[in-house]
């Protein structure tokens, strides 16, 4: 228990002490016990002493006032009380009790010099965490509250979008959503990193915030690139041979391909090939002279990185 002295005048000195009663979390405040008095060091019957008035947190908890008849050498109590201290918004707080003195008949006064304590922080702002997700799919955001009196309102940044998740939930876990516009905002990207700001209040009060980030990820089967791959003989010469453009005959048959690729959730197209035996082209579509395998294989990249491949096989005769 926290005390604070006089200087020592034949043998006696006045002194003030304080403990931690409760914290009030709801209310961001502390209640401390504090009591004042006198330790004698000799007999005094009916000889007066006298103790000034006490202030603690800029409060005057006591007044002072004068005692005798003091017959043994037991410590008197003056006055004893509690004290409720409002801390900061922030859930700290110290807080002083200033000098104060007393005086003793026929040998004088004795003095104290303020001191301060700190007491402990209580907590505020609550803290939020939020699950990795695929964009269009449910992240969990979870809270981690202080009181359950506490609500939150919760906000989201990423890239150049913003919105509000929840205002005044009390639920702790959250199921959210991502947005499918966050696809706009990493077109070249496979995932991004955004914010989420938790508001806490207490009532209609704000007590404060925090934040933390979270990563959205792209989601590759919804998002990497389609193909609808056509191939056909442009060789009239060989067509009329066949009656078929879908039918080559190998080392004469000119293969007019394309992929018919599509980027798809803000993607840009970066590079094609389609192949076909030894022979390939990094075009979106083109002509592939002299075919030699009835096997043609596209493939399409986007500005993310993914690719899609896909192979149609064609009837391949032999010339003969």
């Amino acid at each position: 228990m926290p005390i604070i002295k006089t200087d020592v005048l034949d043998d006696s000195y006045f002194w003030v002490q304080w403990s931690q009663n409760s914290q009030n979390i709801e209310d961001n405040s502390t209640i401390i016990n504090w009591s004042c008095g006198f330790h004698p060091g000799h007999k005094y019957y009916l000889n007066a002493i006298k103790m000034s008035s006490v202030v603690i947190n800029g409060v005057e908890v006591y007044s002072g006032g004068t005692y005798s008849n003091i017959t043994d050498y037991q410590d008197r109590t003056f006055a004893s009380a509690v004290l409720k201290i409002a801390h900061n918004p922030d859930g700290s707080k110290s807080f002083t009790i200033s000098g104060f003195s007393g005086w003793i008949y026929a040998s004088g006064n004795t003095y104290a010099s303020s001191q301060s304590f700190t007491l402990p922080t209580i907590p505020r702002a609550s803290s939020v965490s939020c699950s990795t997700a695929n964009i269009g799919s449910n992240a969990t955001i979870t809270i981690n509250r202080a009181s359950t009196s506490f609500t939150h309102t919760l906000t989201y940044s990423f890239g150049s979008l913003s919105g509000t998740i929840a205002t005044k939930t009390s639920s702790t876990n959250i199921s959210w959503t991502l947005p499918t516009t966050f696809y706009g905002q990493i077109p070249n990207s496979k995932s991004g990193t955004g914010t989420i700001t938790c508001q806490t209040y207490n009532g209609s009060s704000l007590i404060g915030s925090k934040s933390t980030s979270f990563t959205a990820t792209v989601n590759e089967s919804a998002s990497k690139p389609t193909l609808s791959p056509t191939v056909r003989d442009s060789n009239t010469t060989t067509t009329a041979l066949t009656g078929d453009s879908s039918k080559f005959i190998k080392y004469y048959s000119n293969a007019s391909v394309a992929t018919g690729a599509k980027a798809r959730n803000s993607a840009t197209l970066k590079s094609y090939k389609i192949t076909c035996g030894s022979k390939s082209i990094t075009n979106a579509s083109g002509t592939i002279n002299a075919v030699e395998s009835g096997s043609f294989t596209f493939s399409a990249t986007d500005s993310r990185g993914y690719t899609t491949t896909q192979t149609i096989n064609k009837t391949l005769i032999d010339y003969i």
